[in-house]
């Protein structure tokens, strides 16, 4: 038969399943919780031929509970959002499945973070949401998923609310990990509009129903993890952040007011995975995996603001992962679309990105930006760096020879210490040792030299 509309229930006679079609795709409706909470009911399944279904694409969401929370939490319908409409806005360009309540569901690989101890109890919730915070990391395998556009997998946002690997103390020349939030909801929701009972089997604690209780993953905490479920982008939180922050987020959303901080399409928005149906153990993890570290650079004017003003950046950045032996760094630059290249004054030959000067094991990157005067425009430069280390670094003797150099070095300059303190009948003697030294020195330089370390 030919696929169904968008939205149509069916299942085949002698089959229990009951699917809901979804671009094409035939999503399982596992529980009867979960027909109810995405606003169907029985009389509305068509009952069709056995095989009828054959040849369809299925798909069944992977869920630590047997209602995925995705099927009960509305977040990405500006309807059913009990504050300001678009406060999340579902991240469709990312690849996915849309359920009828709006929700994009995605799956992604990266490691856990900030997962609530074990035994922790009602104190962690968040409770005028109510959720509870976790933080996703985000793999650089991820840019290589199918369908994925590399430059619209993070948005600035997630440059910006990131703490994690800072190397920076000024939000508007910002340097971190690229990250996402991620918030288990509880039913009832406040801040979203549910309704009916809690599906049964959720787990009740702090007179709240829970798909699965975060605590409960405190094996996963810094683990490499697959992480399912509804992919939004929320509002940059200008109001609560600190004023720092508040200052690049007005850069990057062009304004102060809340017709850009509810835009949605505004940049400084941060992705979060809200709520989670599955965080499971990675299976197959990459030994390997790249490293991946995000820059926001941006400046502004205003109304009365005679003259341009400039932000820079200059800093050296490494990998977190260790230099295997044998290997040289390797660096992509990713500039995300939200930046204004006009604007940049100082970086690579063309000003389309920063200027970098990649080394054996670390690069330095420079990029300057210039907003207008009188608020004509913001300046504004972000991009992801994808870090790998390739073959063709120096060779595994290079470390032990710089190791050994350093340890002659150490030891001249005390013996320079000691010769200005030595009796006179003693300088001869500790100078041989300096010059007996400092030889040694030169000639493990010319083993490096011939073995080309850097």
């Amino acid at each position: 038969m030919a696929i169904p509309e968008n939205g149509t229930l069916v299942r085949e006679t002698s089959q229990p399943e009951v699917y809901v079609v979804c671009q094409g795709t035939l999503v399982w409706i596992p529980t009867t919780d979960a027909l109810g909470h995405l606003g169907f009911g029985w009389g509305q399944v068509q009952v069709v031929p056995d095989g009828s279904l054959d040849g369809i694409p299925k798909a069944t969401l992977p869920s630590l509970s047997a209602t995925p929370p995705s099927m009960v939490f509305p977040i990405s319908d500006p309807s059913k959002q009990t504050g300001h409409a678009n406060k999340w806005v579902a991240r469709t360009e990312l690849p996915g499945l849309t359920l009828p309540n709006q929700n994009r569901i995605g799956t992604f690989k990266g490691v856990l973070l900030s997962v609530p101890a074990a035994g922790s109890g009602a104190g962690i919730i968040n409770t005028p949401d109510p959720d509870i915070t976790m933080i996703f990391l985000p793999h650089a395998s991820c840019l290589d998923q199918p369908g994925i556009d590399p430059a619209r997998l993070f948005k600035v946002g997630d440059i910006l609310d990131s703490t994690e690997n800072v190397h920076s103390n000024v939000h508007r020349a910002w340097v971190a990990k690229p990250r996402w939030k991620v918030e288990v909801c509880g039913f009832p929701a406040i801040n979203i509009q549910t309704a009916g009972d809690p599906p049964t089997q959720w787990i009740e604690e702090g007179n709240l129903h829970w798909p699965f209780w975060p605590p409960n993953l405190s094996a996963l905490t810094n683990q490499p993890v697959v992480m399912s479920g509804v992919l939004v982008a929320d509002e940059p939180h200008t109001q609560s952040n600190g004023p720092d922050y508040r200052v690049a987020a007005i850069d990057w959303q062009g304004g102060p007011g809340d017709d850009v901080r509810y835009a949605a399409n505004n940049p400084a928005r941060y992705t979060e995975v809200h709520p989670p149906d599955s965080i499971m153990l990675d299976q197959q993890p990459n030994p390997d995996e790249d490293d991946l570290i995000g820059v926001a650079v941006s400046i502004g004017t205003t109304d009365i603001t005679p003259l341009p003003t400039q932000q820079e950046l200059t800093v050296t950045l490494q990998p977190t992962t260790n230099q295997p032996p044998g290997t040289k760094l390797q660096v992509e630059e990713i500039v995300l679309p939200d930046s204004y290249l006009p604007s940049i004054i100082e970086g690579n030959p063309t000003l389309t990105g920063a200027a970098l000067n990649v080394n054996v094991s670390s690069f330095d990157l420079h990029v300057k930006v210039q907003a207008a005067p009188f608020n004509q425009h913001t300046g504004r430069f972000a991009a992801i760096y994808r870090m790998r280390w390739v073959p063709g670094g120096p060779p595994p003797e290079c470390a032990q020879l710089n190791a050994e150099i350093a340890q002659l070095r150490a030891q001249i300059s005390n013996l320079q210490q000691q010769l200005i303190h030595a009796p006179s009948q003693s300088k001869p003697q500790i100078e041989v040792q300096i010059a007996h030294a400092t030889s040694q020195v030169d000639q493990l330089q010319q083993q490096k030299a011939a073995l080309g370390c850097p």
